[in-house]
């Protein structure tokens, strides 16, 4: 009989003919590390595609949380691995299942900027304006990274480029803030509201302003600074030349 733990390792490592033999003598499939873990989950996390496929036929649960609620699918999209996410949600996965903050797989593939894996599960249907517990979108989220090609792929899917997190921000108000310039360009060229205030009445145009005044003040102060070093320069190199005459 297997010990503890042996599938669970062989799974993470990508040994297919060493699951395949434990699952047949009789491992635990759906057995958990201290982290709630289980050997699918450990696949999803390493990107083991071949290892995914076993387990999944083998009758794995493909939905299994760990402790923090996040389920393999979760992972995978986290980690930008294409190939295990398309297993998975063939294998029927829930596509908008939610971990303990409200994060979902796309929602944390567009917070890693993984393009690729935001386009097969925006494909598979799904919720692209889900919210975390924060009010945050995939898209918001996408914004404040500033990651483009997620952003316009969301776009394109149809998010709302207008909702609001529970802090009263948009997208292109984080997008502007944070100085993702061509997000923020993107965003104002899908017809994204530019008059959209923060719970503390700012909007995105007078928070650029005051960012704008804030980088101009900087380089003002450095230019001084410049210029007394010059003068200072100056005025020592000619007293060393009266001292010499």
């Amino acid at each position: 009989m297997p010990t503890d733990g042996e599938l669970r390792s062989a799974a993470y490592h990508g040994l297919v003919q060493e699951v395949l033999t434990l699952l047949k003598d009789g491992a635990e499939i759906e057995e958990v590390d201290e982290d709630g873990e289980t050997a699918l989950y450990g696949a999803a996390w390493k990107g083991q595609e071949e290892v995914a496929r076993v387990l999944v036929k083998a009758g794995a649960d493909k939905n299994a949380p760990n402790n923090k609620g996040r389920s393999p699918l979760y992972v995978a999209a986290e980690k930008g691995h294409r190939s295990v996410v398309r297993i998975l949600l063939q294998a029927g996965a829930n596509i908008n299942a939610a971990d303990q903050n409200g994060w979902t797989a796309l929602f944390v593939a567009a917070h890693k900027g993984h393009d690729s894996v935001v386009r097969v599960l925006v494909n598979a249907g799904a919720d692209i304006n889900a919210p975390n517990k924060c009010g945050w979108t995939a898209l918001y989220v996408a914004a404040r990274e500033g990651h483009e090609t997620v952003a316009n792929q969301l776009l394109r899917a149809g998010a709302d480029m207008d909702t609001t997190t529970k802090s009263g921000c948009s997208a292109l108000y984080t997008a502007t803030l944070r100085g993702h310039a061509d997000v923020a360009r993107v965003l104002e060229e899908a017809g994204a509201n530019t008059a959209l205030p923060s719970l503390d009445g700012e909007t995105r145009l007078f928070r650029a302003a005051q960012k704008l005044r804030a980088e101009l003040a900087a380089e003002d102060q450095a230019a001084a600074a410049h210029a007394a070093k010059v003068r200072k320069a100056a005025s020592e190199k000619r007293l060393d030349q009266e001292e010499d005459a």
